[in-house]
């Protein structure tokens, strides 16, 4: 690598470049390897089934269009040009003219040399396939970005980082560097009222006002009034409220009520 300083042992020291490198490596191959197994296996296999009558080609027949197959050739690439990206800039645009490409020679091959799926896919399960195994190729491919950026020393032979330790130490000098106004508006952004939010505040504050003990309490429940008896010989229902939560003064305010019997 040219404009980069090697250790004893072979080593580059400049690892960002080397990484910009190997996944400029992976995405051109990747993009090899579906042309070369659309042209050299797919398109002779039609041919083979077509024009040969032995019985092996008969029952390999042709080749299947395997969705999930396709859609996880999409997701690989997806995610080498995510990790990528970072470390070659470019990347992007390359992997938009490599699926230009792709697309067509999917294309070609899907009418030409494939037949239907045997096992038919709903829009709507193979739309929420495709975005599930996006999410993961994502959460995979920002893991190692992150910690290349945060936690991983720069080179110090070449590239944009040489004099900082790490990649993330540049942010907060640039924003150092800004406009008052503009200064403020991205500490606002990161401040933890911002992210918190309105809602969340409103609901901590009622959470709070919840665990505080209550300063009232609810007035005493009126005695509830005998039960009318049907003859003169039934005995008379007495009111008893014993709670240990209330005072003897909460009971002379309410007296059972008058009887011709005490007990």
């Amino acid at each position: 690598m040219p404009g980069c300083l090697f250790l004893g042992i072979g080593v580059a020291v400049c690892w960002e470049t080397r990484v910009g490198q190997e996944m400029y490596k992976l995405t051109v191959f990747d993009f090899i390897i579906i042309a070369a197994v659309t042209i050299f296996v797919e398109f002779p296999r039609k041919l083979m089934v077509n024009y040969c009558q032995c019985g092996l080609m008969k029952w390999l027949g042709q080749q299947e269009f395997a969705i999930p197959q396709n859609v996880l050739e999409i997701v690989y690439g997806q995610t080498i040009c995510w990790i990528g990206t970072f470390y070659c800039p470019l990347l992007p645009a390359i992997c938009t003219i490599k699926y230009f490409f792709i697309f067509y020679i999917k294309k070609v091959s899907l009418v030409n040399n494939c037949r239907p799926a045997t096992r038919p896919f709903r829009a709507s399960s193979s739309n929420f396939f495709f975005l599930v195994v996006l999410l993961i190729g994502l959460a995979l491919a920002c893991l190692p970005v992150t910690v290349g950026i945060a936690r991983i020393n720069c080179s110090q032979a070449c590239g944009p980082f040489v004099n900082f330790t790490t990649t993330w130490e540049v942010l907060p000098r640039a924003v150092s560097e800004l406009p008052e106004g503009i200064q403020t508006i991205f500490l606002a952004l990161g401040s933890e009222a911002f992210a918190e939010g309105r809602d969340k505040r409103f609901l901590i504050l009622k959470l709070d006002q919840a665990q505080k003990p209550s300063t009232t309490r609810s007035p005493v429940s009126q005695p509830q009034q005998p039960r009318s008896s049907r003859g003169s010989s039934s005995s008379p229902s007495y009111h008893t409220s014993f709670n240990s939560n209330y005072n003897d003064a909460m009971f002379l305010a309410h007296p059972p009520p008058h009887s011709s019997t005490h007990v």
